[in-house]
């Protein structure tokens, strides 16, 4: 039954059927409940009781995890995701992350699904003909109608951000919600699980430019940074803007 503008998780995985809601494809599986986390532009399309199914506890109740389509080079990066998948349900977080059912993205997603995290996949529609990226995502599935778009949702979802390593797109929505903040468009916490030292390079780029003048040097304040999912997300928990310098998570081995 709708109950206003607020959003459906899905809880099992099920035989789906589609429903447009104000213009936005929602993939829905036949067993859903309805949860009170207002998202605008997005009403409930059913409710059922469900076991198992944790609630927030954080002030900052839902993350959004950025990743690539991949696994990667080195195991680090398949452990730092199935690990942050946990995590998320340890603290009793919601997930919402890039859609679709493969590399990274796939991990995090199963990781916190299977153990009961509330889960949201917001997937651009140009990936839909791509088949295996959008056939089994793991819980409730957003259509967009591109990238902007899709970041733009990012933000009516999400209360923080975590980007594991990941590809071009990874780093666009990096830069993008980066620069938003100078702008004023949001203050939401952007957070870097440097897994492996993979983000040592963006780091490094940040240092030049500020140094080059062309980033002011508060730039780096931006971001938190570390190299496992509980410290990040026990800073994140404990938000600060610049609660940990950058430089700090170059370099390290953990």
């Amino acid at each position: 039954m709708a109950i206003g503008l607020k959003t459906v998780w899905t809880l099992r995985i099920a035989p789906r059927h589609q429903s447009t809601v104000h213009g936005l494809t929602t993939r829905m599986n036949s067993n859903t409940e309805a949860y009170p986390r207002p998202i605008e532009g997005v009403q409930a399309i059913s409710r059922r009781k469900t076991r198992g199914r944790c609630e927030p506890q954080s002030q900052l109740p839902n993350i959004y995890v950025l990743s690539g389509f991949t696994y990667g080079k080195h195991k680090e990066f398949v452990d730092a995701a199935i690990d942050l998948g946990r995590s998320i349900v340890e603290r009793k977080l919601h997930l919402v992350y890039g859609g679709g059912n493969q590399g990274l993205s796939k991990l995090v997603s199963e990781a916190a699904f299977i153990r009961g995290s509330q889960v949201l996949g917001i997937i651009p529609r140009a990936l839909k003909p791509l088949g295996s990226l959008s056939d089994s995502s793991t819980g409730e599935e957003l259509v967009v109608s591109g990238m902007q778009e899709r970041i733009t949702k990012m933000l009516n979802h999400a209360d923080a951000f975590i980007f594991l390593p990941g590809d071009l797109a990874t780093l666009e929505a990096l830069i993008t919600l980066a620069s938003w903040v100078h702008l004023h468009i949001h203050q939401k916490p952007i957070s870097l699980l440097n897994v492996n030292n993979f983000y040592d390079g963006f780091i490094a780029f940040l240092n030049h430019a500020i140094k080059n003048y062309f980033i002011p040097s508060n730039a780096k304040k931006l971001f938190i940074c570390a190299h496992t999912a509980n410290e990040l997300l026990d800073l994140l928990q404990a938000y600060k803007i610049g609660a940990r310098p950058l430089d700090l998570c170059v370099g390290e081995s953990k």
